[in-house]
């Protein structure tokens, strides 16, 4: 989400140099108060964030794009005496694209890791081994959670899902895959580690390949359950537990890439992509909210107007011209795309007429004696 943000100088300097040209065409003067305007728009931007398949066509006069990739977020643990782990946010990748006007861009949005809720024995009103978070959708699916407490006796918080992996593609070839968080692990008697979030950005050329993440592993006993991976380029691994007075081990983040391409510039990547869900703070025999789903955020680049005025001819000198009467001026606004893309608009007029010859030399050397002195 780019918004057009101009020094103030820049915007001050703009409408002098509308104002400095008092002797333009009145169609000129239309252009510079709809282009001055355009300063105070913010880029259209389209967010796109419902899982499943996305399109996007570029628009006319759009030569460079703007995108922010989200992979989905993790689900929470659940608790039992001890507190269910928080998870990892999704990994986000910004970029800058270079695509053709009528381009269709297109790919996958993640869907959040499912949270977890507590196993327990039947005789307490909870069921064994169940709770567990399924992990999202997405070009890679996020691992699953594992479910806690399957001898059936006492409590445990079973382990939530990762969250899926987000993905856009330029003509039907995968630039930028966005990996999702690891779910968070069952508290016990000591909490659940939190999920995890991968920084891992790769650059190459097969970044549409998708693994999906690890799937927690099952304890025989009475202890928490473990969260599951994230999905992305590379596999966040499952989690695991070993005993109800340890931590379960929460599910790690999906690796994100971005394609080689010279046509993708400025590559980066935050934990700041799908929210992770909140883990359970006390028992329940329901789930909490998921992970939050992936998104995908393309923005035209910012506009900036630019005008200029060249005395291109006058009465008098053939090689020098000045702006005297009778003088030709040509005007010219240019709109540009400042990630890519020009649009110019130019128009003569002539000052208004010279009486005679021997008045526009005077003027002429008039205006010479002031350059001089100046």
């Amino acid at each position: 989400m780019f918004s057009v943000v101009r020094p103030l100088y820049d915007l001050l300097h703009a409408h002098q140099s509308c104002a400095a040209s008092a002797r333009a065409p009145i169609w000129f003067w239309f252009i510079c108060i709809i282009a001055l305007g355009l300063f105070s728009i913010p880029a259209n931007a389209q967010t796109f964030s419902t899982p499943g398949s996305w399109t996007y066509t570029v628009p006319a006069g759009v030569t460079r794009v703007q995108v922010q990739v989200s992979g989905a977020g993790g689900g929470g643990g659940a608790a039992d005496s001890a507190r269910g782990g928080n998870v990892g946010n999704g990994a986000k990748v910004t970029a800058i694209i270079t695509v053709t006007p009528g381009e269709v861009l297109s790919g996958t949005i993640a869907q959040g890791g499912g949270s977890a809720f507590t196993s327990g024995a039947t005789m307490f009103g909870y069921v064994p081994c169940t709770g567990s978070g399924a992990g999202g959708t997405g070009r890679a699916a996020g691992g699953n959670g594992a479910a806690a407490n399957c001898p059936g006796v006492g409590y445990s918080g079973s382990g939530a899902g990762g969250g899926g992996s987000t993905s856009l593609a330029v003509n039907g070839v995968v630039f930028i895959q966005a990996g999702g968080g690891g779910g968070g692990a069952g508290g016990s008697w000591v909490a659940g580690q939190n999920g995890t979030t991968s920084l891992a950005l790769t650059s190459t050329v097969s970044c549409g390949t998708s693994v999906n993440g690890g799937n927690a592993t099952v304890f025989s006993g009475d202890a928490g359950g473990g969260g599951g991976g994230g999905g992305g380029f590379t596999a966040g691994t499952g989690g695991s537990s070993t005993s109800d007075f340890v931590a379960a081990i929460s599910g790690g983040g999906g690796g994100s890439c971005h394609h080689n391409s010279t046509n993708i510039t400025s590559p980066s990547i935050a934990a700041t992509g799908g929210t992770g869900a909140t883990g359970r703070t006390t028992r329940s025999s329901t789930a909490g909210p998921p992970g939050s789903n992936g998104s995908v955020v393309i923005t035209p680049g910012p506009l900036e107007v630019q005008k200029t005025s060249v005395v291109t001819s006058d009465a008098v000198s053939g090689s020098n011209p000045k702006s005297l009467p009778g003088a030709t001026i040509r005007h010219c606004i240019v709109i540009r795309n400042n990630w890519g893309g020009r649009r110019d608009r130019c128009r003569s007029h002539r000052q208004f007429a010279c009486p005679n010859q021997h008045r526009c030399k005077q003027l002429q050397q008039r205006h010479d004696v002031r350059r001089r002195n100046e």
